[in-house]
């Protein structure tokens, strides 16, 4: 873990810096990060040219890794809709008084920039250049409103990398991996730090008896065709 530990303790510091500014502040850099994504649309599509012609024509995650700039236009939306949501820090969910007079409470426990806390974002080799390219919006956002850029850092798109972040108690809070049902059993096994397992995605094709066969195999080869995100893949 050597090798990466001081990326995580920048990733510390800045988060804890991050942690102070107000909620106003934050939907500003949201506001500020959709801006840039739409301005610089011809490098992010740039970059996700240089992934997807790395890529196998045939095999069926190209879709996803795709951007596209309708894609990257939905992708600003979204990020402005993040921006215009309430704060999400210190919402009770419940509370009830337990028998022996214990106040119990559940309360938000919210993640990345819009609750003031850092990332550690580390993505696979198919999509390396790309990611780079979001990584850099996001620290012009961050330094436009003069935030340390320090709390959102990427890992290289290797094996050390990530065995480097599975073992960063005292530096990583959570992990959650977003993959294959292979990827998140390999976190299961190795992580000694918390991670929290949202599972591989499942996707269901219906094809009704009426349907025409041609179209529905060429939609079934494509896993989420609908899917826009703006995030390591």
């Amino acid at each position: 873990m050597t090798e990466y530990k001081s990326i995580f303790e920048q990733v510390r510091k800045g988060s804890r810096k991050l942690s102070q500014i107000s909620d106003s502040l934050a939907n500003k850099i949201l506001q500020d990060l959709a801006d840039i994504v739409i301005l610089e649309t011809s490098h992010l599509l740039k970059s996700n040219e240089l992934d997807c012609s790395q890529m196998n024509p045939e095999n069926p995650m190209l879709d996803r890794l795709l951007l596209t700039q309708e894609r990257i236009l939905s992708i600003a939306s979204e990020i402005r809709q993040v921006g215009k949501l309430p704060s999400p820090l210190h919402l009770q969910l419940e509370q009830k008084i337990l028998a022996n007079g214990l106040n119990l409470e559940k309360i938000t426990v919210p993640i990345a920039l819009k609750s003031g806390n850092g990332l550690i974002l580390k993505g696979g080799t198919d999509a390396t250049h790309s990611n780079q390219a979001i990584i850099q919006l996001i620290h012009q956002a961050l330094k436009k409103n003069n935030v340390p850029v320090d709390a959102f850092q990427l890992l290289p798109p290797d094996r050390a990398a990530t065995q480097a972040m599975l073992e960063a108690v005292g530096f990583v809070d959570v992990i959650i991996p977003r993959g294959s049902q292979g990827l998140i059993e390999f976190v299961r096994a190795n992580a000694k730090v918390p991670v929290i397992e949202t599972g591989a995605g499942i996707v269901h094709t219906y094809v009704d008896s009426t349907a025409d066969l041609s179209k529905a195999k060429r939609s079934s080869s494509i896993p989420k065709p609908d899917a826009q995100v703006f995030a390591i893949r």
